[in-house]
């Protein structure tokens, strides 16, 4: 069976040990158990309350459907699990077991749950099931509270100013071992896009979620963190375990409000799709060994192991050492499962990247009305600007040259849309170069760089402010201070995010277009006013 859900977690609010009695225990699985469900159709079967003797229990409670009892308990350990098993309410082919396990050992309780599903009729297909949470997982929580280096819980964490070294001490904690998800506050009203409440109910036990109280601890945060790993303006961020600030910047996804609200419109909406990642990657991961079902019944197993030595009972002996191969056996099918998924996972996405690629070439094509070289894309989207430059650079380096001046800021400039930042660039490598070397004619630079890459274009810059901001409209080539008198963009709001200008010129000679300027984001850039005339903006912090 394929895992769909895996979390592990310690009980209490880690301040003070958490040691529920085990007729509790058994009284809140029961309860789960027995709520309806598809396939369960008689829970008389199972007593109330649940036998918590030593040993495994068995309990029918449908065609396909039953509860399975573990319990193990000794000086130091007290564990106790079950595993109920169901078919799928739309598929009676397709089975569902969830294992819910609590080992006590010297005062510690840790919980371990695991869903797995898989196809009982043999068919070959795929099995698209919709990400989904076991609502025991939020019942534990709720009742005995949990943590993970930090509270768990079903509504999200605040954070305030006052709490941000709090919030900075646990994403930079190597110790943390939960995703932490921070969900920023629009600048306009201090409220974020989504409803941090549902996303925390869904994703309990898997991630730590954080809600900006307002913009300020996002603005507060620019010097810790960087512009690079930041989140703002109605933004979420997911942040790793062992987060570090010399990671590379796209490994701990942003999703930008626009993205955000696309997804919202889907099934589910964007807590569906946060906890579906979450899924994915937790299911890879290695249960601890104290937390589930094998370690319960090995400790049983090591136990009759162990009388039937003292007794003398060979027989006994034997059957323990074969139960001991064959959960060996069962967990190395789980390993080769989980592998076969992953290698699943990698194709999947190879073949969407491809899927978009092509996607994008018929998009591109329809949009100008001409052919596109579809081996000028290695990639479907450029994802940053550093790598739009390093594109182009090597896919037109005979048409276009970059002579970045001091003011420039490729690495880490954050503007988004660097797909048509990408066809902007190769606008001017093609279609302006030919036009400007004589091979082709082309009316209307402008419309066609708004057409391929929706960039606007203008001729010349205004005389005033190249005078006073000299530095920023000059490059050297060649050996000499030559002005860029033409520039591209997009935008035209005060965050960079969603404006950039780039400034060039011809060269007649080399018959050549040359990149001298890409805006710097900093403090002392040149203010609204004085830049009105090429329409570049000042960073708003």
């Amino acid at each position: 069976m394929r895992r769909h859900y895996t979390c592990s977690f310690l009980l209490g609010d880690g301040r003070s040990h958490c040691q529920p009695a085990l007729s509790e225990v058994a009284s809140l699985t029961r309860r789960w158990a027995t709520a309806p469900r598809s396939g369960v159709t008689d829970t008389s079967t199972i007593p109330d309350p649940v036998d918590t003797s030593d040993g495994q229990h068995v309990y029918a409670i449908g065609d396909q459907a039953s509860l399975r009892t573990i319990v193990f308990t000794d000086e130091s350990h007290q564990c106790f699990g079950v595993r109920l098993t169901h078919p799928d309410s739309t598929d009676p082919n397709v089975l569902w077991q969830t294992d819910v396990c609590f080992t006590s050992i010297n005062g510690d309780t840790r919980l371990g749950i695991i869903t797995s599903v898989g196809r009982t009729s043999g068919v070959i297909s795929p099995l698209p099931v919709a990400p989904s949470r076991p609502r025991i997982v939020k019942e534990i929580v709720s009742r005995w509270s949990a943590h993970d280096e930090c509270s768990l819980q079903a509504t999200p964490h605040v954070l305030s100013m006052n709490s941000k070294k709090d919030f900075l001490d646990l994403l930079l904690s190597s110790k943390r071992r939960l995703p932490l998800l921070f969900i920023s506050a629009k600048n306009a009203d201090d409220h974020p896009i989504i409803d941090a409440q549902s996303v925390a109910d869904k994703v309990v036990g898997l991630c730590h979620v954080y809600v900006a109280e307002n913009r300020f601890p996002s603005l507060a945060m620019k010097d810790d963190l960087g512009q690079s790993f930041n989140c703002w303006d109605g933004a979420v961020r997911i942040y790793w375990p062992r987060f570090n600030t010399s990671d590379d910047p796209f490994r701990h996804r942003v999703w930008t409000p626009v993205h955000i609200r696309q997804v919202q419109e889907g099934p589910g909406g964007f807590a569906s799709k946060i906890l579906g990642l979450l899924c994915r990657v937790a299911s890879t991961q290695h249960v601890d060994n104290q937390s589930n079902w094998s370690f319960i019944e090995h400790c049983l197993n090591q136990r009759t192991f162990q009388r039937a030595r003292d007794a003398g009972d060979f027989e006994s002996l034997v059957k323990v050492a074969d139960a001991d191969i064959q959960a060996l056996k069962a967990e190395n099918e789980d390993l080769k499962i989980r592998l076969m998924e992953t290698q699943e996972e990698s194709d999947r996405l190879a073949s969407q990247v491809e899927s978009y690629r092509l996607a994008y070439v018929e998009a591109r094509k329809l949009a100008s009305g001409k052919a596109v070289d579809e081996q000028s894309f290695s990639l479907v989207a450029p994802t940053s600007v550093e790598e739009v430059v390093a594109r182009i650079s090597e896919e037109y380096s005979n048409e276009i040259i970059f002579a970045l001046n001091s003011k420039s800021f490729v690495e880490g400039n954050p503007f988004e849309d660097c797909e048509n930042l990408y066809f902007a660039l190769r606008f001017l490598a093609t279609t302006y170069l030919d036009a400007r070397r004589g091979k082709t004619s082309c009316s209307d630079f402008d419309a066609e760089c708004r057409t391929v890459s929706e960039f606007s274009y203008e001729a010349h810059q205004s005389e005033q402010t190249m005078g006073m901001f000299k530095e920023y409209y000059r490059c050297n080539w060649k050996g000499q201070s030559i002005l860029l008198k033409h520039h591209i963009g997009k935008g035209s709001s005060k965050e960079a995010r969603y404006t950039i200008r780039v400034a060039f010129c011809y060269d007649e000679a080399d018959e050549r277009v040359v990149v001298g300027y890409q805006p710097v984001v900093k403090d002392h850039f040149p203010t609204r006013d004085c830049m009105r005339g090429c329409g570049v903006r000042r960073r708003v912090w």
